[in-house]
């Protein structure tokens, strides 16, 4: 992932590992992940201290989660900077089981010739047929209990971040035919509260054996003085 995605593990006893031993368990080459896109948890700047984790804690509604009229929006917003599909998401590939360079962003064509599969277990209605949820790629998402399913395996996006830093993407250039660079991030990707990355990260911290391992990362992940506020 880039430095402003984090792969979030519902199950926090399993990790990156048990995700590709999973993947070559049930002959999947290249899978989906969805993602849940956050915005700029109304920060106009960057926050003084702390990290991602810590500091955005709100989010873009699912397709399923989100109106009619919410999901228009959102796609009118993706056509006019073009952004990420905000009901998409990326994929992790097991490279090591192809030969050539046969993988795309979203989609890997060697998977087949290898004898495995590309999937994205979850429907994509804002791009249908990319990657085609087969029947095979469908039925891993059938319980929770399948490691790789949406309900378990997720990318939480970071790609807005502050107002500020939202509107110097746009004054660099970031984003084609975008004439005005005023403007706050979109409220539609600050609609649905989310803190389950936090306490994940903590929790997994917290089980750490080697105290000054989980103090280093305590900090980088989470901020030096981040503490819980519930």
């Amino acid at each position: 992932s880039d430095d402003d995605e984090y792969i979030y593990i519902k199950d926090p006893s399993k990790k990156m590992q048990d995700i590709r031993e999973y993947m070559e368990q049930k002959r999947v080459c290249s899978l989906g992940i969805r993602w849940r896109m956050f915005g700029s948890s109304y920060h106009d700047y960057p926050p003084p201290a702390g990290s991602y984790i810590s500091n955005y804690l709100w989010r873009g509604p699912l397709f399923s989660e989100a109106t009619n009229t919410t999901r228009n929006k959102m796609m009118t917003g993706k056509a006019k900077y073009e952004l990420n599909d905000p009901f998409f998401g990326k994929s992790i590939r097991l490279l090591a089981n192809t030969t050539t360079d046969g993988c795309g962003n979203h989609w890997c064509t060697e998977c087949s010739t290898v004898g495995m599969h590309s999937c994205a277990p979850f429907e994509s209605p804002s791009k249908p047929g990319r990657p085609p949820v087969t029947g095979y790629c469908r039925n891993l998402d059938i319980d929770e209990r399948i490691l790789i399913s949406d309900k378990n395996l997720q990318i939480m996006y970071f790609g807005y971040k502050s107002s500020h830093e939202w509107q110097e993407k746009k004054r660099r250039g970031r984003f084609g035919g975008v004439r005005s660079q005023a403007g706050y991030v979109p409220p539609e990707y600050d609609s649905v509260f989310d803190d389950r990355l936090v306490r994940s990260t903590e929790e997994r911290l917290s089980k750490l054996k080697n105290k000054e391992l989980a103090a280093c990362l305590n900090s980088a992940l989470l901020g030096a003085d981040f503490k819980r506020k519930m």
